[in-house]
Formats: C-alpha cells, structure tokens, sequence
C-alpha cells in the first residue's frame, strides 16, 4: 500500500453509525492488520486527519497489529501499543 494522501491502513470508528445505530456498530472489533507493507502514505492529509501509513484511533475493542513494514503510524509505535498475540 503505497502514495495514499492521507492514510495507508487505518483502524477506526464508522463515522456513518449515527445514521442507523440500531443496525451498525460504530467501533471496530476484531481486527489484525499483520504482515502490510505500507509506505509513503500521508503526504497530503484530508483536513482533521494526520498522515500515515498505520493509523489506529483506538476504538472498539481487540484490534492488533504485527509484522508490517512501514514508515509512520499514529500512534507512534502502534506495533508495541497494540500487539497481536
């Protein structure tokens, strides 16, 4: 995953939730990001957002990653904060 603007892959909360929450949950679970090559994401961000190549906001609940090689996450160290076991 390569030259995104704004972010590579990105774990975060569905900003569409409030439209229907009764149907969607708006916290992602369950979800491993594991052996990505991601780089050179992030080099025009949308406004509000950061640039990277790992994002994570911290939603939701058992959400890993592991092995991947990139450049940039938020947060910094993503790998270490939020192993996969």
């Amino acid at each position: 995953m390569t030259d995104n603007n704004t972010l590579g892959v990105a774990i975060l909360q569905n900003p569409l939730a409030s439209q229907d929450p009764r149907n969607i949950d708006p916290n992602p679970n369950g979800d491993e990001v594991r052996r990505n090559v991601v780089i050179k994401n992030g080099a025009h961000p949308s406004p509000g957002l950061p640039g990277a190549d790992l994002f994570y906001d911290g939603s939701g609940n058992g959400n890993c990653f592991a092995q991947n090689k990139f450049g940039t996450s938020v947060p910094p160290s993503i790998e270490a904060i939020f192993p996969c076991h």
